[in-house]
């Protein structure tokens, strides 16, 4: 399984239109047929016409903006890293959408915006979104080195 993740686009994978200033823009993350990790940053108004070829492990929504200050920048990192752990939990369940799930748990944790408490039968993890007070249950399942090939670069696409 290869993760090798590129960093935002500059244009839409749709239509290749290239983005605007304030152009809403969702950012999909995707398991191709080869088991290939593939990142598409999609126009708003394109999203009917994107077809995946492959699996949407998960999304978020982004502004697109030319120009941000290092601290704006850092705060809308971490609220996508917040909307792309929300996604992780919607469609099919996968081996992978697990281990995401329990690294951005932590990650998510340790900024704060998530709580750990209790387990249930050593298998799971409870964890409460701070804000909004909903619960999700994130497994404890071992994974291996080999399932994290390259996985530090998935954190460089949230830009």
């Amino acid at each position: 399984m290869e993760w090798t993740i590129k960093s935002f686009s500059k244009c839409c994978a749709v239509s290749g239109v290239s983005f605007s200033e304030g152009d809403e823009i969702l950012c999909f993350i995707c398991m191709n047929r080869s088991g290939e990790i593939e990142r598409f940053d999609v126009l708003k108004g394109r999203i009917p016409d994107f077809i995946p070829q492959g699996r949407i492990l998960g999304q978020w929504k982004r502004v697109f903006s030319k120009e941000n200050s290092y601290k704006t920048e850092e705060i809308q990192k971490i609220f996508h890293y917040e909307e792309f752990f929300f996604s992780l939990f919607e469609g099919e369940k996968s081996r992978e959408k697990e281990i995401l799930k329990q690294l951005f748990a932590l990650l998510l944790e340790k900024r704060r915006i998530l709580r750990a408490f209790s387990q249930k039968n050593g298998k799971n993890q409870k964890f409460l979104h701070v804000k909004t007070k909903k619960e999700f249950i994130v497994s404890l399942e071992d994974f291996f080195p080999e399932d994290l090939t390259s996985l530090e670069n998935i954190f460089g696409m949230f830009t």
